[in-house]
């Protein structure tokens, strides 16, 4: 029987050690899973799925109809969009974005015959040689992240739209005149973004502008910078 206990005693001396060994070993993986996780979510901070709003530089072109048919000029400018889905809870604020979309771009178009930047006409038309653009986006857009570093969406609600002389472009029976005119037009697209990094990304932003003559395409590049 003495050696029976004996025995007993032994393997808990033996055990004990090992036991412990473990309970620690298990709570130091433990921390580093945790220590692992902050890290990654930190890495991972200010990516696209976390932006609030953005800053974005943008150039581009526009594709409209003037007295002389199809004709195309170049377009600059500056959007902001501000994400409003972590307002409605953290599975929005991860997956999707909802918001607005507003900005300014300019476009040059000079003479009907000009060259792309809007300079060079073949035959300057009377009242033209000074034409310009502004286009103000006033939009909701709506987009899902399909990828960590991937958001696809879609926009509406309408273009102000400035000419400096209205007949420039064809857009609808008030386009006859030479005076400067300011109209608020319907449109639509898409926005087609890429995670570069922390607080930036590539926007690629096809956008249609209806109108009762001619439709207006404008296509740009951006790079969003994310304030937040």
């Amino acid at each position: 029987m003495r050696r029976i206990i004996m025995g007993f005693l032994c393997t808990g001396l033996l055990v004990s050690p090992l036991w412990g060994g473990g309970a620690a070993l298990a709570q130091e993986r433990e921390q580093t899973d945790t220590v692992t996780t902050a890290e990654a979510s930190e890495l991972t901070r200010g990516f696209l799925k976390d932006e609030t709003v953005a800053v974005k530089p943008l150039v581009g072109a526009i594709a409209f109809d003037d007295v002389d048919g199809n004709t195309a000029r170049m377009a600059y400018g500056l959007e902001i969009d501000w994400n409003a889905a972590p307002l409605f809870g953290e599975m929005m604020e991860k997956d999707m974005f909802f918001g607005p979309t507003v900005g300014f771009i300019y476009s040059h178009l000079g003479a009907p015959t000009s060259d792309f930047i809007g300079r060079n006409p073949d035959n300057e038309a009377l009242g033209q040689a000074g034409s310009n653009m502004a286009v103000i986006p006033t939009n909701l857009k709506v987009g899902y992240n399909v990828a960590e570093a991937v958001r696809l969406s879609a926009h509406g609600g309408g273009n102000i739209i400035y000419r400096s002389v209205a007949n420039s472009i064809n857009l609808g029976d008030d386009s006859t005149g030479s005076d400067s005119l300011w109209k608020y037009y319907p449109n639509a697209g898409a926005d087609i973004e890429f995670g570069l990094g922390q607080n930036a990304a590539l926007s690629l932003r096809p956008d249609w502008t209806f109108a009762p003559n001619d439709d207006l395409f404008m296509g740009t590049v951006a790079l969003a910078i994310g304030l937040g």
